[in-house]
């Protein structure tokens, strides 16, 4: 799903991301890219919710790149790459993991394939 120009509330971005975390909602989502109007406070989200940072040292605990199947928009598929300004989240019933980059304007939620 994308959404773009929309406004949004850091406080609804924390409920939707904690909805995401206790598997109560979005069960079957697999990318969520949502760029708004206003800028959002990346700080207070960060601090609402558990996270893991990227660690180089370890870059087997993730995937290189996501990518992203839009057929809607394009017959190419887009590639993510999943660097440092991207933080692992973990759904706490069934430990799905999904990869968070936050910036000012956007949010990106890719959710792992297994």
């Amino acid at each position: 799903m994308r959404l773009d120009t929309i406004t949004l509330t850091e406080q609804d971005l924390i409920q939707f991301l904690h909805k995401w975390i206790s598997n109560e909602a979005y069960h079957n989502l697999e990318t969520l890219s949502i760029y708004t109007e206003h800028r959002i406070n990346i700080d207070l989200i960060r601090q609402a919710i558990e996270f893991e940072e990227y660690d180089p040292s370890h870059p087997e605990k993730r995937p290189a790149d996501y990518r992203i199947d839009q057929s809607y928009v394009s017959s190419t598929p887009i590639t993510l790459y999943l660097n440092q300004d991207f933080v692992e989240i973990k759904r706490i019933t069934d430990g799905k993991r999904a990869f968070l980059a936050l910036g000012p304007f956007d949010f990106d939620l890719l959710v792992h394939k297994d």
